[in-house]
């Protein structure tokens, strides 16, 4: 019998080595990652380091505090750390878009049991986690428009270094030229923003009881804020806009 190939197989691998990593604690929520060409090293590579919570002003998308809002509140920090992950993810794939069409690409992940979660939330591409499941939407949105496919590979930490050494915001090694605004690349996505937007107002983030005492009753649609291009407006939305 034959074995139908895998659908990465179908595709031109794409030649980038790339890790991700993030952190969490009371005081920082960061995402850090880097990538390059195989064998490079760190002053060879694109690398980015951001600590969330530090952002402000003009550096700030519409969407990131509803995001923020959204890591799981209520639970310890460290349960934040899976969609910080998949925001990392992200935001890889968002700065290697414009290389991954028709091509397989592949990433790694940091070894603890929220990435090793993040390898099987990739694969089936499924999470009932939120807001993990609005970022794995995003990133199913980039893989469909460019018909590309992402594998992520579980690394040991002691393996993840560099990755782990961008998530603590130690930078030593790589070139501050090659770093990479992820927040401007990030600013306006596909699914994302209207996600966050819709799950902060029916409190998707919130346990199960606290959701149904919740029940919104002005909620606003995503495309009133944001309309579809090629799209006619909904009935009344330029009246409540006004």
């Amino acid at each position: 019998a034959t074995k139908a190939p895998a659908t990465g197989e179908f595709r031109r691998p794409l030649r980038q080595h790339s890790a991700t990593d993030a952190g969490a604690s009371l005081g920082s929520k960061s995402i850090a990652g880097w990538t390059g060409v195989p064998g490079a090293n760190r002053w060879d590579c694109e690398w980015f380091a951001v600590d969330l919570l530090t952002v402000t002003g003009e550096e700030r998308p519409d969407w990131l505090d509803d995001f923020l809002k959204q890591l799981y509140p209520g639970s310890q920090p460290s349960a934040a750390s899976g969609a910080l992950e998949l925001l990392a993810d992200l935001a890889l794939l968002q700065h290697l878009k414009p290389r991954l069409q028709r091509a397989a690409f592949m990433s790694t992940a940091p070894a603890s049991t929220d990435n090793l979660g993040n390898t099987y939330v990739l694969t089936k591409h499924y999470t009932n986690r939120w807001p993990g499941a609005a970022l794995l939407m995003e990133l199913s949105s980039i893989l469909l428009e460019t018909e590309s496919h992402m594998t992520i590979r579980h690394e040991p930490r002691e393996r993840n270094t560099w990755a782990d050494d961008l998530a603590n915001m130690h930078t030593a090694g790589f070139d501050p030229a090659k770093r990479w605004d992820v927040l401007a690349e990030l600013r306006d996505t596909n699914v994302l923003a209207d996600l966050l937007r819709y799950g902060r107002q029916l409190g998707l983030h919130l346990p199960k009881k606290e959701r149904e005492q919740k029940r919104p009753t002005n909620l606003v649609p995503a495309g009133l804020a944001r309309p579809a291009p090629g799209r006619p407006e909904p009935t009344g939305a330029k009246r409540q806009r006004q």
